[in-house]
């Protein structure tokens, strides 16, 4: 009896000690999950915002093109390019964006010495003033693109304004002058700027700040400290270094904020937000206290347990999708990297690219490269890869592509040496179509080859045609042929070459999108002298319905001619690179 009651008691005591080390065991357990969820959490918030910041200030880049796409195109005008001075003036006196009040701190006309000539509004007080060493100018003698500047007190009456400038080139393509407008600082109400700058929403609860090359701050959401310095961080100042980041200042519990910043391309300016620390973490803390209180109660162990391996399956999910957005991000970014953001510029003509990506990343691609005897390489395609396959495909495509046009070869010939070398070097079951062609811009003559029937639309009399020839798409078969063909852009006539992608929309009824339907819309408007670019977008959004304010998804390029009298200039100049081209051959061959 009483070893019995001797064995009952130990074994209630053991029972006891593995309980209660199994509490220990599942509290210990539950506790480090707990701090291992807070670091995952700070962790995705943290990369959050600098995604915020860093996609944000790519976005602002694209707004602020506007400006610098306004005054490129008043200096590309025939008006700008010469130089008649009062032809100049009367040119940006009559400017659209000017009369819209594009910018709201005026413009600016400076000669090829940096003085100033003119000014829109009216500024007799600088006119003739010497403002070459101003960054903003020196900066063009060197930058094909526009400059944007730092906070400058250049605005009317010497108010804080920043500055956009643009070259002037004249027909030879040197440079004869400067565009230069000015943003002012200061007046959030009426600031085209600062309304560029609100248009981007950006998604998050606290202060951003736009800082110039000096860190002085161009605009300031919540306050009104425009014109100040924004304070250094630490030793060395990270905000400079022109990466995109994210730092958690202050002192631990007193004022802590997590500060992402990012450089905004093609300006020294940079984007930074802050967010309160605590607030951001104000929803993990309540989870994480009511999650030990229930722990120390004891009372509810197997749901905290369900709970934790719930919210670490859930972070584990969160990793997963926030990895594969990274992928297509990365991928996307370095496609956007292989496709040339406008085509060169060739006198005579008017080269033309409208790129709007969908949502969904796909394989479409161009690409132009302006050859040594004054011809232009051209091609349009795409593959059904998605993904960083597509930028891994692409980049093939391109190298070989210009590899084999820069051996002089015809578009044919081309891509016949790019079939094989890319059916070696893709993936299997991958395919690539592919229209590849030359241009003359002397006697207007392309020359060109299609593989796997990419689109190719010749617009002329207010007619539209469809280019004849199709091969199988590169990377399918080595006993591939090209077919050859060639046609002549007359002044006035272009080419419109596009992905295949515009022609799988379909409307409400199911019909699909094609040239029947741009034919019409052109023949309906005939008079209004649409741009072609124009009246394809236009046909597509009537098509589609016209009640969407999102583009739909369209990539396409034009080769137009310009009138006679204003391609002599360029049969001139692509004349003299032939010369060149072919002392440059005969050097090579005395050499050798």
């Amino acid at each position: 009896m009483l070893s019995k009651i001797r064995l009952n008691y130990w074994r209630t005591h053991v029972v006891a000690w593995i309980l209660l080390v199994a509490l220990f065991g599942v509290a210990g357990i539950a506790t480090s999950t707990v701090l291992a969820y807070r670091r995952a959490t700070f962790e995705l918030i943290v990369e959050r915002n600098r995604q915020v910041t860093h996609l944000s200030a790519a976005r602002m880049h694209d707004e602020l093109a506007k400006f610098s796409q306004a005054l490129a195109a008043l200096a590309r005008t025939q008006e700008m390019t010469g130089r008649d001075l009062e032809a100049q003036r009367q040119a940006l006196r009559t400017a659209a964006f000017v009369q819209q009040g594009l910018f709201d701190g005026g413009v600016v006309l400076l000669d090829t010495r940096g003085r100033v000539t003119a000014a829109v509004p009216g500024r007799p007080e600088i006119v003739g003033m010497d403002w070459s060493n101003y960054s903003y100018f020196r900066q063009l003698l060197s930058t094909p693109g526009a400059v944007y500047s730092n906070a400058m007190g250049h605005g009317p009456e010497g108010t804080q304004a920043v500055v956009v400038s643009v070259a002037i080139l004249d027909g030879d393509g040197q440079f004869s002058g400067a565009l230069a407008g000015m943003l002012r600082l200061g007046e959030m109400t009426i600031s085209p700027l600062y309304a560029s700058i609100v248009r981007l929403r950006i998604d998050h609860g606290g202060s951003t700040f736009l800082l110039d090359g000096q860190r002085r701050i161009l605009f300031d959401s919540v306050g009104d400290r425009v014109g100040e310095l924004y304070a250094t961080i630490g030793t060395t100042d990270p905000l400079l270094s022109g990466q995109a980041g994210t730092l958690r200042v202050g002192a631990p519990g007193a004022g802590e904020m997590i500060l992402s910043y990012a450089p905004v391309p093609g300006t020294p300016w940079t984007l930074v937000t802050e967010d309160d620390w605590q607030g951001l973490m104000g929803p993990t803390r309540r989870y994480v206290d009511l999650l030990l209180t229930l722990l120390g109660a004891g009372m509810i162990l197997p749901l905290v347990g369900a709970g934790v391996l719930y919210a670490r399956q859930r972070d584990a999910r969160l990793a997963d999708e926030e990895g594969q957005n990274q992928e297509l991000r990365i991928a996307n970014e370095l496609k956007d990297a292989l496709m040339p953001p406008h085509a060169p510029i060739v006198p005579g003509w008017n080269l033309p690219v409208y790129h709007q990506p969908a949502v969904e990343p796909g394989g479409g691609f161009y690409d132009f490269v302006l050859l040594a005897d004054g011809r232009l390489m051209f091609a349009m395609g795409e593959t059904i890869e998605s993904g960083m396959a597509t930028a891994l495909t692409l980049a093939t495509i391109r190298t070989t592509l210009r590899c084999a046009a820069r051996t002089y070869l015809a578009p044919a010939q081309v891509l016949q040496s790019a079939n094989e070398n890319l059916c070696a070097e893709l993936p299997v079951d991958t395919a690539v179509c592919c229209f590849f062609g030359i241009l003359d811009p002397v006697d207007g003559v392309v020359h060109y080859a299609n593989t796997g029937h990419v689109p190719v639309w010749h617009w002329h009399d207010d007619q539209i045609d469809e280019l004849d020839g199709e091969g199988l798409p590169l990377g399918t078969s080595l006993d591939s042929v090209y077919e050859a063909h060639s046609i002549t852009i007359r002044p006035g006539e272009c080419l419109l070459v596009f992905h295949r992608q515009l022609l799988t929309h379909g409307n409400a009824q199911g019909e699909p999108f094609g040239l029947p339907t741009v034919q019409a819309h052109v023949e309906r408007d005939q008079g209004r002298a649409a741009h072609p670019i124009a009246a394809v977008r236009s046909a597509l959004q009537e098509f589609l319905g016209g009640g969407s304010l999102v583009e739909p998804p369209l990539t396409l390029f034009m080769l137009q001619r310009l009138a006679a009298a204003a391609a002599e200039s360029g049969e001139i100049i692509t004349r003299s690179r032939r010369a060149d081209a072919a002392r440059g051959a005969n050097v090579t061959r005395q050499v050798a």
